[in-house]
């Protein structure tokens, strides 16, 4: 379990049965359940693709290994309480590969010498509409080779929920110019139908293609009607 200051401020993790969390109310606590491991799609292509990355990552030469942990020493992270991270150089592997293979995009071996630049910031809009059974996400801001957007959705949810839990988003397609991209084919294959008076969110994140570090994502929601 991570905590900070006393009494836990703030806290994440769990300890003795006992889950740590934080809402936009503040720190809570809860008992730990017991995943049932539903494996759904989602999960087993997860879970596919982090066998393949690992058992990849045992084929690299020593050289290359070495060049993925001098660039994680390289790239921090903030994990779940804020504090400054750093990955080793399988985790950095893993976690590039992955979003390569979300993509659609072969998979790097090769880290470069130094974190490339990813487009920063870009900007979002949505316009869905449960009538029309539409839905289109723009993506603003300046996209130029190799990077490309990741573009994820909720499915459609109350319209006075204010948290979005991580496990609701998901990929639907990516871009590699910005514009207007018609996804409604994608998300009604993901989520069904569009619902009048729920709330949809879709995010944006852009990442290099060539390598997959991602950049900062963006998003925002739309009332159905």
């Amino acid at each position: 379990m991570k905590y900070k200051g006393i009494l836990s401020s703030d806290a994440r993790g769990s300890i003795n049965g006992v889950v740590a969390s934080r809402n936009r109310f503040g720190t809570y606590f809860r008992a730990k359940g017991i995943p049932v491991n539903p494996r759904s799609t989602k999960q087993v292509i997860v879970r596919a693709r982090l066998n393949q990355l690992s058992a990849s990552w045992r084929t690299l030469t020593a050289v290359q290994q070495l060049a993925w942990v001098t660039l994680a020493a390289q790239v921090p992270y903030s994990n779940s309480i804020g504090d400054q991270i750093f990955l080793s150089g399988q985790q950095l592997f893993v976690a590039w590969n992955l979003v390569l293979l979300q993509a659609s995009l072969l998979q790097n071996n090769n880290a470069p010498a130094v974190p490339p630049a990813v487009a920063d910031p870009v900007t979002i809009t949505l316009n869905a509409q449960a009538t029309l059974a539409t839905f289109q996400v723009g993506v603003g801001g300046t996209l130029t080779a190799p990077d490309r957007v990741l573009i994820e959705a909720t499915p459609p949810i109350s319209a006075g929920r204010a948290f979005v839990s991580p496990s609701l988003w998901r990929f639907l397609a990516t871009a590699s110019a910005t514009g207007t991209q018609n996804l409604t084919v994608n998300f009604t294959t993901a989520f069904g139908t569009l619902s009048v008076g729920a709330r949809v969110y879709a995010r944006i994140t852009p990442f290099n293609a060539s390598v997959g570090m991602k950049g900062l994502p963006v998003q925002t929601s739309i009332l159905l009607v």
